[in-house]
Protein backbone atom coordinates (compact mmCIF):
# COMPACT_ATOMS: atom_id res chain seq x y z
CA UNK A 1 0.00 0.00 0.00
CA UNK A 2 2.84 2.01 1.02
CA UNK A 3 5.04 1.69 -2.12
CA UNK A 4 1.92 2.25 -4.24
CA UNK A 5 0.74 5.81 -2.69
CA UNK A 6 4.98 6.42 -2.87
CA UNK A 7 4.53 5.51 -6.43
CA UNK A 8 1.51 7.82 -7.07
CA UNK A 9 3.35 11.02 -5.14
CA UNK A 10 5.92 10.35 -8.01
CA UNK A 11 4.09 10.45 -10.80
CA UNK A 12 2.08 13.57 -9.07
CA UNK A 13 5.28 15.25 -8.57
CA UNK A 14 6.92 14.37 -12.15
CA UNK A 15 3.65 15.40 -13.84
CA UNK A 16 3.71 18.69 -11.68
CA UNK A 17 8.17 19.53 -12.92
CA UNK A 18 6.53 18.19 -16.50
CA UNK A 19 4.05 21.69 -16.75
CA UNK A 20 6.45 23.70 -15.18
CA UNK A 21 9.33 22.83 -17.24
CA UNK A 22 6.63 23.81 -20.24
CA UNK A 23 5.31 26.43 -19.05
CA UNK A 24 9.19 27.80 -18.60
CA UNK A 25 9.89 26.66 -22.09
CA UNK A 26 6.78 28.38 -23.44
CA UNK A 27 7.51 31.50 -21.53
CA UNK A 28 11.12 31.32 -22.85
CA UNK A 29 9.68 31.06 -26.65
CA UNK A 30 7.49 34.04 -25.90
CA UNK A 31 10.68 36.47 -24.42
CA UNK A 32 12.56 34.94 -27.40
CA UNK A 33 9.26 36.41 -30.12
CA UNK A 34 9.49 39.56 -28.33
CA UNK A 35 12.83 39.68 -28.23
CA UNK A 36 12.85 39.38 -32.16
CA UNK A 37 10.40 41.84 -32.27
CA UNK A 38 12.63 44.30 -30.46
CA UNK A 39 15.20 44.00 -33.12
CA UNK A 40 13.67 44.58 -35.75
CA UNK A 41 12.23 47.81 -33.83
CA UNK A 42 15.63 48.55 -32.91
CA UNK A 43 17.43 48.35 -36.38
CA UNK A 44 14.65 50.50 -37.83
CA UNK A 45 14.97 53.07 -35.72
CA UNK A 46 19.04 53.09 -35.53
CA UNK A 47 18.93 52.86 -39.49
CA UNK A 48 16.88 55.62 -40.04
CA UNK A 49 18.94 58.05 -37.77
CA UNK A 50 21.83 57.14 -39.45
CA UNK A 51 20.25 57.58 -42.44
CA UNK A 52 18.85 61.28 -41.56
CA UNK A 53 22.61 62.01 -40.38
CA UNK A 54 24.34 60.68 -43.92
CA UNK A 55 21.61 61.94 -46.09
CA UNK A 56 21.12 58.46 -47.22
CA UNK A 57 20.64 54.55 -46.33
CA UNK A 58 23.31 52.87 -45.41
CA UNK A 59 24.00 49.02 -45.66
CA UNK A 60 26.79 48.24 -42.68
CA UNK A 61 28.73 45.46 -42.11
CA UNK A 62 27.54 43.53 -39.34
CA UNK A 63 30.07 43.75 -37.21
CA UNK A 64 29.27 47.57 -37.02
CA UNK A 65 25.78 47.36 -36.25
CA UNK A 66 24.86 47.90 -32.43
CA UNK A 67 24.92 44.41 -30.56
CA UNK A 68 21.78 44.92 -29.47
CA UNK A 69 20.22 43.99 -33.57
CA UNK A 70 23.49 41.99 -34.68
CA UNK A 71 22.00 38.88 -34.03
CA UNK A 72 19.35 40.53 -36.79
CA UNK A 73 21.91 41.61 -39.02
CA UNK A 74 23.84 38.41 -39.39
CA UNK A 75 20.56 36.29 -39.74
CA UNK A 76 20.27 38.41 -42.75
CA UNK A 77 23.62 38.24 -43.74
CA UNK A 78 23.18 34.60 -43.74
CA UNK A 79 20.38 34.12 -45.73
CA UNK A 80 21.36 36.33 -48.72
CA UNK A 81 24.46 34.05 -48.33
CA UNK A 82 22.29 30.74 -48.39
CA UNK A 83 21.03 32.58 -51.43
CA UNK A 84 23.49 32.95 -53.61
CA UNK A 85 25.12 29.58 -52.90
CA UNK A 86 21.81 27.88 -53.66
CA UNK A 87 21.37 30.26 -57.22
CA UNK A 88 25.44 29.36 -57.64
CA UNK A 89 24.45 25.82 -57.16
CA UNK A 90 21.49 25.75 -59.65
CA UNK A 91 23.56 27.69 -62.59
CA UNK A 92 26.17 25.24 -62.14
CA UNK A 93 24.17 22.74 -62.73
CA UNK A 94 22.90 24.35 -65.92
CA UNK A 95 25.65 25.38 -68.23
CA UNK A 96 23.32 27.75 -70.47
CA UNK A 97 25.34 30.22 -70.42
CA UNK A 98 29.31 31.03 -69.98
CA UNK A 99 30.49 34.63 -70.60
CA UNK A 100 34.58 34.06 -71.15
CA UNK A 101 34.72 38.02 -71.12
CA UNK A 102 32.97 38.48 -67.74
CA UNK A 103 34.98 39.61 -64.88
CA UNK A 104 34.72 38.86 -61.28
CA UNK A 105 32.54 41.58 -60.16
CA UNK A 106 30.37 40.19 -63.25
CA UNK A 107 30.37 36.69 -61.94
CA UNK A 108 29.11 37.68 -58.85
CA UNK A 109 26.26 39.66 -59.68
CA UNK A 110 25.03 37.51 -62.18
CA UNK A 111 25.37 35.04 -59.46
CA UNK A 112 27.52 32.37 -61.31
CA UNK A 113 30.72 33.10 -58.72
CA UNK A 114 29.88 33.11 -54.97
CA UNK A 115 31.52 35.54 -53.22
CA UNK A 116 33.37 34.77 -49.86
CA UNK A 117 31.82 35.98 -46.56
CA UNK A 118 34.02 36.23 -43.60
CA UNK A 119 33.09 34.42 -40.24
CA UNK A 120 35.17 36.41 -37.65
CA UNK A 121 34.75 35.77 -34.26
CA UNK A 122 32.55 38.33 -32.46
CA UNK A 123 33.13 38.34 -28.81
CA UNK A 124 30.82 41.29 -28.21
CA UNK A 125 28.04 39.14 -29.58
CA UNK A 126 28.70 36.03 -28.18
CA UNK A 127 29.10 37.35 -24.47
CA UNK A 128 25.61 39.38 -25.55
CA UNK A 129 24.12 36.68 -26.39
CA UNK A 130 25.40 34.74 -23.60
CA UNK A 131 22.71 36.37 -21.65
CA UNK A 132 19.50 35.19 -20.82
CA UNK A 133 16.67 36.25 -23.31
CA UNK A 134 14.81 38.17 -20.70
CA UNK A 135 18.17 40.36 -19.70
CA UNK A 136 19.06 40.60 -23.68
CA UNK A 137 15.60 41.98 -24.19
CA UNK A 138 15.22 44.25 -21.30
CA UNK A 139 18.28 45.97 -22.85
CA UNK A 140 17.17 46.14 -26.00
CA UNK A 141 13.89 47.87 -23.99
CA UNK A 142 15.85 49.75 -22.37
CA UNK A 143 17.98 51.55 -25.11
CA UNK A 144 15.12 52.10 -27.45
CA UNK A 145 13.44 53.69 -23.94
CA UNK A 146 16.43 56.01 -23.23
CA UNK A 147 17.56 56.84 -27.15
CA UNK A 148 14.66 56.84 -29.12
CA UNK A 149 11.73 57.66 -26.10
CA UNK A 150 10.38 54.47 -27.97
CA UNK A 151 8.35 52.15 -25.54
CA UNK A 152 7.98 48.55 -27.09
CA UNK A 153 5.10 48.05 -24.40
CA UNK A 154 3.19 50.38 -25.98
CA UNK A 155 4.38 50.03 -29.40
CA UNK A 156 4.78 54.08 -29.52
CA UNK A 157 7.54 57.01 -29.70
CA UNK A 158 6.67 59.57 -27.61
CA UNK A 159 7.59 63.22 -28.18
CA UNK A 160 9.96 63.96 -25.35
CA UNK A 161 12.08 61.73 -22.69
CA UNK A 162 8.80 62.16 -19.99
CA UNK A 163 7.42 59.61 -22.50
CA UNK A 164 3.91 60.92 -20.74
CA UNK A 165 1.47 58.66 -20.72
CA UNK A 166 3.52 55.48 -20.55
CA UNK A 167 2.59 53.51 -17.49
CA UNK A 168 6.42 52.05 -16.78
CA UNK A 169 9.04 49.87 -18.01
CA UNK A 170 8.08 46.34 -17.80
CA UNK A 171 5.91 44.58 -19.63
CA UNK A 172 3.70 43.54 -16.48
CA UNK A 173 3.06 47.09 -15.68
CA UNK A 174 1.30 47.25 -19.53
CA UNK A 175 -1.34 44.85 -18.86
Amino acid sequence: MEELQGKEKKQKAEAGEYRERVAAEREEHRKEGMYWGAMKVCEKLDTEEEAEKQGKAIQSDPKEVNVLWRNLALQRQQRDKDRVLRKGALDSLSSRWNDDEADADDKVAMGTEVEEFEDEQDTELEEFNALPVGERLEKLVAYLRVTYHYCFWCKYRYADESMEGCPGLTEEEHD
